[in-house]
């Protein structure tokens, strides 16, 4: 097969006047950019919204003065030839228009020129070698203007991604320190559904936080900002937690979430904050969703003993305990278990996953090595803060 001949460029073509064409297109600049603007808006509704009518007249005008210049000396288009694309790009990023449209709008605008392109007057021989060498240059230009203008939309979305990051970042942390919050801040909660003068809103916290992020970023709305290790939001009442929840499982991520109560008003937060941490801190490190309002009393009372309740528990419980949580903590999760299923050891150990009997033997080895009756309420509650005085850093 013989290969297809070269395809003649602007300073090879002797046919060619370049400087007459490049003078015959930039007089028409001004009608070509308002068609190709036109066009845009019959053939990409992303655009009818917008607002940037006149914004994206002049981006063609800027574009189609690129192809001109180029034709003019003879050269190829560069990258450095759309400065301005990058203060476009900013433009689409704002206001919602998706790459993809931004493209669109792009090839539309380059298909307008080449059209007109083909009105230009000449005959013969030097009207073929123009058509020829046009279409290569066309095709140049939108090859190096389509990959600028994706440069810029990433780089503009970067930006924005980081300045909306570092918004949601200060107003949380006014929101947990009980400051008052400035009109960008208000904006801010308005665009995540926690506007007005009442927001009705419930806060998370999970952990791992940069795991957990993109899964409620995807699929709840609301604010969410890393501190640390942890993730903290603010969600209105109608997030699907539990969507959100069985997603990250489902992907294999396994993290812990506590949520609050539901709560009211913005100076609210930092109480809706400790209740969401403390229901977090209640998985110990288990994965899974834990409502502030499904701790029990008893289980918020011995979870965080002070130094005096410390004190209060004999020697030899804390020593078991010791031991035991050094080993694995086997004893320490079935008195939990038995507990949690209401001294039914039948349901703790399905809970465990272990025959009944390793149960019953786990809670006669806990009484002999304690000489507590686990009958009796004071001694399990005395077990249970011992298992949480030990587990607690």
């Amino acid at each position: 097969m013989l290969p297809d001949p070269p395809v003649p460029d602007l300073l090879t073509t002797p046919e060619f006047d370049r400087l007459r064409l490049a003078e015959w297109f930039e007089a028409r600049l001004d009608d070509l950019a308002t068609d190709a603007t036109r066009a845009i808006w019959a053939a990409v509704p992303a655009y009818r919204t917008s607002g940037l009518e006149e914004e994206v007249t002049a981006h063609c005008r800027q574009i189609f003065a690129v192809f001109a210049r180029t034709v003019r000396e003879g050269r190829d288009p560069d990258l450095a030839d759309f400065p301005q694309t990058t203060g476009h790009a900013q433009k689409r990023v704002e206001v919602g228009v998706p790459l993809a449209d931004f493209l669109k709008a792009f090839r539309i605008g380059q298909l307008r020129m080449w059209e007109n392109l083909q009105a230009y007057p000449a005959e013969g021989a030097e009207r073929e070698a123009v058509l020829i060498t046009l279409v290569s240059h066309v095709m140049r230009t939108i090859e190096v203007g389509s990959s600028a203008a994706a440069a810029a939309y990433h780089q503009a979305q970067q930006y924005q991604i980081a300045d909306l990051e570092r918004t949601q970042r200060d107003t949380l942390e006014r929101l947990l320190d009980g400051q008052s919050l400035l009109d960008q801040h208000r904006t801010t909660l308005a665009h995540v559904g926690l506007g007005g003068l009442d927001p009705a809103y419930v806060a998370i916290v999970a952990t791992p936080g940069a795991a957990a992020r993109p899964a409620f970023a995807a699929h709840a709305p609301g604010m969410f900002v890393v501190r640390h290790h942890e993730l903290v939001g603010l969600l209105p009442l109608d997030a699907d937690l539990e969507r959100v929840a069985k997603e990250l499982a489902a992907d294999g991520i396994d993290v812990a979430i506590g949520t609050s109560l539901p709560h009211h008003g913005y100076e609210a937060a930092p109480d809706a904050y400790r209740e969401a941490l403390l229901a977090h801190d209640t998985l110990e490190g288990r994965t899974g969703l834990l409502a502030f309002g499904a701790i029990s009393p008893l289980s918020y009372l011995v979870r965080r003993p002070d130094p005096t309740v410390r004190k209060l528990v004999r020697p030899e419980v804390l020593g078991f305990f010791t031991d035991d949580l050094a080993a694995g903590g086997v004893y320490a999760d079935s008195l939990e278990a038995y507990v949690a299923h209401d001294l039914n050891a039948k349901e703790a150990a399905r809970a465990l996953h272990v025959h009944v009997n390793t149960v019953y033997y786990r809670l006669e080895r806990i009484a002999l090595k304690t000489g507590a009756d686990l009958h009796r309420f004071e001694d399990v509650v005395e077990l249970l803060v011992a298992v949480r005085a030990v587990r607690a850093p």
